[in-house]
């Protein structure tokens, strides 16, 4: 009886520490929304995403909010793409372009892809 009760203690042992390998070792499938447009990277669970990872999850809902803002021009839309605008600390358009051609939030539409541009890890 004593040989089996240690015998669990050491399989549940082992059961738990490969548990705790695979929690802290296994990358998982996280969601990022914002309104109806939707990215997803990959991180681990108790470890912050790579900055380069997150911006472009960033840069491709600033992309789908922007296509969805120029179809009905709602200000849901209007209010969520300025601030990842502002969030963005890599802007390839420069801010006096976007003064100088009119409506701010229409120029970032229009320069989309320049602004909420994708980063790659070269």
């Amino acid at each position: 009886m004593k040989a089996i009760n240690i015998s669990a203690i050491i399989l549940l042992i082992i059961g738990l520490g490969i548990f705790m390998l695979y929690i802290f070792t296994n990358v998982f499938e996280k969601k990022y929304k914002i309104l109806d447009c939707e990215g997803v990277y990959y991180s681990k669970l108790f470890k912050e995403p790579e900055s380069l990872v997150y911006n472009n999850t960033e840069a491709k809902i600033g992309i789908c909010l922007c296509e969805k803002y120029m179809k009905n021009k709602s200000p849901l839309y209007e209010n969520e793409i300025l601030k990842l605008y502002q969030k963005h600390k890599y802007k390839m358009i420069p801010e006096s372009i976007i003064k100088n051609k009119g409506s701010k939030i229409d120029t970032i539409c229009k320069y989309r892809r320049d602004v909420f541009m994708k980063m790659y890890n070269l």
